[in-house]
């Protein structure tokens, strides 16, 4: 998803973002940036909410360097193979195979869908889903038999509601500023920009409340 986290920073267009001459820049340092996130603040507080037990086993400054390129080699073909899945699913300056077919309108309840926006869709859900077994597998694997305190998993599950209310009232808001049938003829647009201000919302909240976490469970066994 590297090329498009460049949205959650900016309202702007970078083409550059969903292009092979951008793999290294902006995309690279971007994809480091949220690993970074990941590792400080994301990975320890969803491994402490779940009670997942599973140490990075960094202890050396040979395995720190061999850690970094590996994740800078990671980030590269993740943003290597999602410029192919553009390519193929998407009918604009990222297409660089089959556009009449992509093009084509199909018929669901009713409704015409081009073939582009059907295979966006679909092809995201099989890929989340096939995220999910793997997730699923991870936490019966590394899972603690120590219960998680009932008042961490509490804070979490209130500051998710408040992080996803708040983020749908951004998309609430953000809708009233749209026509009608300016939706109707740039769907796929719309859509893109309301999840980058769900996202974007959402997640400024639910970082505040990971920083809060680590700072009141800094004392945790």
């Amino acid at each position: 998803m590297t090329p498009d986290l460049y949205r959650l920073f900016t309202q702007a267009n970078l083409p550059i973002a969903h292009q092979w001459s951008g793999v290294i820049f902006p995309n690279l340092p971007i994809g480091l940036f949220f690993c970074l996130l990941w590792y400080l603040i994301y990975r320890p507080v969803m491994y402490r909410v779940l009670g997942i037990i599973h140490p990075l086993n960094i202890k050396s400054f040979d395995q720190i360097i061999t850690f970094v390129l590996m994740t800078c080699f990671a980030i590269i073909i993740g943003t290597a193979t999602h410029l192919v899945w553009d390519g193929l699913t998407h009918l604009d300056f990222r297409t660089f195979a089959f556009k009449d077919l992509l093009a084509q309108n199909i018929s669901i309840f009713g409704l015409n869908y081009p073939l582009h926006f059907i295979l966006q869709i679909t092809s995201s859900v099989v890929a989340l889903s096939f995220m999910f077994c793997m997730c699923k597998s991870y936490y019966h694997t590394h899972k603690q038999l120590k219960a998680v305190p009932v008042k961490i998993k509490l804070f979490m599950i209130i500051s998710l509601i408040i992080s996803t209310i708040s983020g749908m009232l951004s998309v609430w808001d953000y809708s009233h500023h749209i026509h009608s049938d300016l939706w109707n003829t740039e769907r796929y647009f719309f859509i893109g920009k309301s999840i980058n201000e769900f996202t974007q919302t959402g997640l400024i909240l639910f970082t505040a409340s990971c920083l809060v976490l680590l700072f009141l469970d800094r004392n945790k066994n």
